[in-house]
């Protein structure tokens, strides 16, 4: 137990706020992996948390990739990283408006 425990001095619940994308959200609007964590929370309600460890690995995949993005954030890495290969070759030069020149 924290030692000052401030979510319940002033009412608030950020733990729920920050991991469940079912809850209320702003202008009734579903959150962005609202989708992903539906599916998964589907799959394994009701088969234990053992068996939902082994048969719901896809759905859980995929809403741990909708809220972290890693393999997009490594694959955008890739791709600058190729980017920056080929402008020091010579083999590609980007567009001025994306060097911060205005389009003409």
């Amino acid at each position: 137990m924290p030692f000052v425990d401030l979510q319940s001095r002033l009412g608030i619940n950020v733990d729920r706020w920050l991991l469940i994308q079912s809850g209320t959200q702003p202008y009734q609007r579903p959150a962005r992996c609202h989708a992903f964590e539906k599916e998964w929370i589907e799959c394994a309600h009701g088969i234990g948390q053992t068996r939902a460890k082994k048969e719901c690995q896809l759905e859980f995949e995929d809403f741990y990739e909708c809220m972290h993005r890693e393999k997009m954030m490594r694959r955008l890495q890739t791709i600058r990283q190729q980017r920056d290969k080929m402008m020091k070759e010579g083999t590609y030069t980007p567009p001025p408006h994306h060097l911060g020149h205005p389009r003409p």
